[in-house]
This record gives structure tokens, sequence and C-alpha cells, in this order.
């Protein structure tokens, strides 16, 4: 045990009240800015981890960091984290156009998971070959460091994949950092008074045995009073902002997901939803959120398969 966690351990024995202790804690992590703390609420959960597991803040962000104000854990970590529970990693290729993890862990014996460059041009993170998105005005890392970003991308799918329990709902900082790419690129929007272009063919609703319509306790004539007091237009840029919002909480997943439902070609065109799509997803986002977990767990059962 180190002399640091010693300390730690002996601090947090002397707590006597957990709760104002995580409070004033937060409060000061986030006045000093401490490892790119920028609200209370982010230091609380900082303060938190380290009482949970006595450890110092500095030994927690070791493992885990706040990038864009979200929790993130890098590879490297998930990685040390996945060895000291008992597994074994070998990387089988690593290079700018493909990376390749061999994991050993429990019933998976050496179980390869890969992420290539044209997974990563699907999921609309980079161009072809690697090459900026049309909207890109600079480089990014997968224009900087492509082999770099895939190991990131193959060792949170592959972690999540044989032991979730290790990053369940917690992304790595170049995922963060890539979804912050796609929602911020986006294709320039066209005037408002421009006419509405009719979808090639009727697009369908949400599948009602996937997303069930929420019960919502709202006057009928809610909507038109609503359109009286606000213009169109302001209350289609907050509803967009507000799917925006929805999407940076369930990570990239939810663009996948948009993009196998062939609502999008791409993630970068997520702003150019039809509105009424936009209503369906932000009026159900408990029901979205389920769907883009059935999604991921039918992605994984199909690649063990």
């Amino acid at each position: 045990m180190t002399t640091e966690n010693s300390t730690a351990i002996t601090m947090y024995d002397k707590v006597s009240d957990p709760l104002e202790f995580i409070q004033r804690t937060g409060e000061i992590m986030a006045k000093s800015g401490f490892a790119g703390v920028e609200k209370v609420e982010q230091g609380m959960l900082l303060a938190w981890m380290s009482l949970c597991e006595k450890k110092s803040p500095t030994e927690i962000l070791r493992q885990y960091h706040i990038v864009k104000g979200k929790l993130s854990m890098k590879a490297e970590a998930m990685l040390a984290e996945f060895n000291n529970r008992g597994g074994k990693h070998f990387w089988v290729k690593s290079d700018q156009k493909e990376a390749i993890l061999r994991l050993t862990y429990g019933q998976f014996k050496d179980f390869d998971v890969s992420y290539t460059i044209e997974d990563a041009e699907r999921a609309g993170l980079c161009g072809k070959n690697g090459a900026r998105l049309p909207k890109q005005t600079e480089d990014s890392n997968w224009q900087k460091r492509s082999e770099v970003m895939l190991r990131a991308r193959v060792t949170s799918k592959g972690v999540h994949m044989v032991a979730p329990a290790i990053n369940a709902g917690i992304s790595t900082p170049e995922e963060i950092e890539d979804y912050r790419t796609i929602v911020t690129v986006q294709p320039e929007r066209k005037s408002l008074l421009a006419p509405a272009q009719a979808p090639a063919a009727p697009q369908a609703a949400i599948e009602p045995e996937v997303m069930p319509p929420e019960a919502v306790d709202t006057p009928a004539n809610s909507t038109a009073i609503e359109a009286e007091v606000v213009p169109p237009e302001e209350k289609e840029a907050a509803e967009r902002k507000e799917l925006i919002e929805l999407l940076e909480e369930v990570g990239p997943d939810g663009a996948e997901w948009l993009v196998a439902k062939k609502w999008v070609k791409n993630a970068e065109e997520i702003e150019a939803l039809p509105i009424q799509k936009v209503r369906d997803l932000i009026g159900r986002k408990s029901q979205f959120k389920q769907a883009v977990k059935t999604f991921k767990a039918l992605q994984v059962q199909n690649t063990k398969k």
C-alpha cells in the first residue's frame, strides 16, 4: 500500500459527515479548477468516488478524467484495470488503418476485437481513409494520430464486451472528443424561410414496440398557445438544441442508432433531422435511451456470433 493511499484512508476514516464532506470538497475543486472540474457537481462526483474507494483524488484521476464536463476513463486505465482483475491483453495489430486487440478473461479465450478506419468513417468520425469531414476546418486527432484513436476505440469496445463492469457507462476521453466533433461539425443550415423539401419516401415513426409513447399531462390546447407566444424558428432551434444535449447524454451509441435506423446517412447529418423526428426523440427520452441500449446489446451479441 502506498504512503499516499495510507494517508487517504486515515483521512477518510475521520469523516463524520460524508455528505458535508462531499459537498465542501466539490465546492473547493470547482473553485480551484482541479483536474478540469468546472462545476460543483463534478467536484462532488470526484469527492464521492474518493470517499467510496478511500483513495486520494490524484489516485482516482489516474483512472478517471473529466472531459468537457463528462466523466471519462483513459484507454490505458481500462486495460490496467482489466489486467488487475485477472485479464490479459495483446496487441495483434496497431497502425493508422486498424487496431486489433486480443483479450483473455473468464470464458473469453484469445478473443479478438478490431476497429478500423472504415469503422470510424461509417460512424461519422472522419472522412474516407481518415480524411477530414466535409465541414471540418482543422485537423482532428483522426488526422493527427489515427493509430492512437483506433486503439482507444477498440479498447473501449473490447473491455465493454468482455468485462463491462470496468467501463459500464463510461467513455474514453477520445470518444467524448469525437462526439463533440460530430455535433459541432454540421452542414450549413438552410434558411428557415426556404420551402421545405418533401422526403423521398415517407419515414416511419418510432416503432411502438421499441419506444412506446409516454403519457404527457399537458392541456390539449398547449401547442397552439405555445405557437402564439414563441416564434416557430425559436421553438425549433430550442428543440434541436435539446436533441443535441440528449445525444451527448447517451454518447456515440445514440448517433450510431440513428444511422442504423437510416434516419440519417452519417452522424454529421443529425442536425438536419426532420423536426417531427426531433420531437419524437425529445418527447420520449427514456424510450430512446432504452432503444439505444437494446441496439448496443444486439451489436455485442452479433459480434460474439
